[in-house]
């Protein structure tokens, strides 16, 4: 994905001209193959980045099925009306357009991608810019736990980033440690949206020192040691790739 965010940027002369879409009806829906989870990510990120966010009927009905009819008139529709605008999906999609509508810099910023994940589904993590404003966007593509370790948010320690949307429903102010740096776990298919803001606030700094000793070049089929030191660290959690 941050491949294909690099590339809209650079291809396209006016990207926030371009249309973006999860799915239409010349394809199967996202839905098809995809779960709820995953379509409320892909809807937030078409509403955090530049481009027309597109959304095809019926995906704010979390339907399934290509060209399902809405109303009751309509081929297969069992005689029931399927538009509601008390449901999950489209209750989600009037949340994250107002995020959008309400800060221009989602779609007249320029994104920089701070984190991804080669080794597979992971961390996801970009910055949008306009003018003086700018905004931090993480996601959590995997099904899993993970941990956003050292994020260099390019800001400087102390910075209070004001949470204005989770996935989760439950957007939290944070605050960047010492050197700027951001570290938090991500629940599975989680989605943050933080703007940066003046504010600032006194954060210590850590004299704790993690050191893994040297696991050489040989090539390990099996189970390994993994040694090291931990000075001033009551804690020690080890990640690999992301888990």
């Amino acid at each position: 994905m941050s491949y294909r965010i690099r590339s809209m940027m650079r291809v396209h002369e006016r990207p926030e001209l371009m249309p973006t879409f999860l799915d239409n009806h010349d394809v199967d829906r996202f839905l098809a193959g995809g779960g709820q989870a995953g379509l409320k990510q892909g809807l937030l990120l078409m509403m955090t980045l530049p481009g027309i966010p597109t959304i095809y009927y019926g995906t704010e009905q979390a339907f399934g099925t290509q060209r399902a009819a809405m109303f009751k008139a309509g081929s297969g529709s069992g005689g029931v009306d399927h538009f509601d605008t008390s449901a999950p999906m489209y209750r989600f999609i009037q949340q994250a357009t107002a995020l959008r509508k309400a800060h221009p810099v989602f779609s007249r910023g320029r994104p920089t991608i701070l984190r991804d994940n080669g080794a597979g589904a992971g961390v996801l993590a970009y910055r949008m810019s306009a003018g003086d404003s700018s905004a931090i966007v993480v996601f959590n593509t995997s099904d899993n736990e993970v941990l956003l370790d050292n994020l260099d948010s390019g800001l400087e320690g102390g910075v209070v980033l004001s949470g204005l949307f989770d996935i989760e429903g439950n957007a939290r102010d944070i605050v960047t440690g010492a050197d700027g740096l951001v570290t938090m776990t991500l629940p599975a298919r989680s989605g943050k949206v933080w703007m940066v803001t003046d504010r600032t606030r006194e954060v210590a700094g850590s004299d704790a020192l993690v050191i893994i000793d040297g696991l050489g070049e040989a090539v390990v089929a099996g189970d390994c040691r993994v040694a090291g030191s931990a000075v001033g660290a009551k804690v020690v959690k080890l990640v690999v790739d992301g888990d």
